[in-house]
């Protein structure tokens, strides 16, 4: 029982170290990406936004967060030789495993299958986040994909990130599941920031509906404000880039889903980097 109570001061302690860390050094702002739904593109929107990003000279650190399902390694076509696993077990640091896929940005990939995966709660996940914001990289952004729906762990992701973006699409299915994952964050940590993109449109205004229809009940229900940062429209290109395991934005840089990421990322993101408040986070 006392080791128990140890540990979970020591967890405590140690969130607070990281608030303060942030507080005091401007350390990375924290992005969680995440969805309701499966299938709704959101690991192809986050590869594609982060490297984005880096082309815009951000220094983004992008962790595949979906617990022993990870696929960004396989959007980006690289075979890591190291993953977390190796880091959870202490075989390796997080600097050994890192990937550099393009200047400016780094991947902590994550496992997909192992059946030795160490056991996973809440207090790997706050002694990744505080190591990543503690470490001496100097990120601008450290990005965190989540899996999707609202398990535990991915509530918890956003409850420690400053903001969070959820992905969905047009179909009712995918808008209700959404706000699902809108609400959980929100019981448990009231103040933060909800941004949404709507992936997979037709048009805008099949994109405009949706989102519509998300804010107003998040207004309504919830009483917080999401911010509608953009859609990304169906493209049949996205699916061969995936097969080719070759990023969007590399394969078709002049396509309309690369456009309309350049404009989410420039507006959704970088233009919002200045008006995030800064806090201590306690959970």
């Amino acid at each position: 029982m006392h080791e128990k109570k140890k540990n979970t001061d020591q967890a405590a302690s140690l969130r607070m170290v990281a608030g303060k860390q942030l507080l005091q050094s401007n350390g990375p702002r924290i992005v969680t990406v995440t969805s309701g739904k499966g299938g709704v593109g959101k690991s192809i929107f986050t590869v594609n936004l982060a490297m984005i990003l880096a082309d815009l000279n951000r220094r983004v650190l992008l962790f595949d967060a979906d617990t022993n399902l990870a696929n960004l390694d396989s959007l980006l076509g690289v075979s890591p030789k190291y993953r977390l696993g190796d880091v959870l077990r202490g075989e390796k640091d997080i600097s050994e495993v890192l990937l550099n896929p393009c200047p400016h940005l780094h991947v902590l990939p994550g496992d997909s299958g192992d059946y030795y995966y160490p056991k996973y709660d809440s207090r790997v996940q706050d002694h990744i986040i505080e190591s990543i914001v503690m470490s001496d990289n100097s990120y601008d952004l450290f990005i965190v994909d989540t899996a999707a729906g609202i398990s535990p762990e991915v509530i918890h992701y956003s409850i420690l990130s400053d903001e969070t973006i959820v992905i969905a699409n047009p179909e009712p299915t995918a808008i209700l599941d959404a706000y699902a994952v809108i609400k959980m964050i929100w019981l448990k940590k009231k103040r933060h920031i909800f941004k949404l993109v709507i992936n997979q449109a037709r048009n805008a205004s099949e994109a405009e509906d949706a989102a519509t229809k998300l804010k107003m009940a998040a207004e309504h229900f919830l009483k917080i404000t999401l911010q509608y940062i953009g859609h990304l429209p169906y493209d049949k290109r996205v699916k061969e880039s995936v097969m080719r395991q070759n990023p969007v934005v590399r394969m078709f840089p002049k396509s309309g889903f690369t456009e309309s990421l350049k404009t989410i990322a420039r507006n959704g993101v970088i233009q919002t980097e200045q008006y995030v408040e800064r806090r201590v986070v306690t959970v």
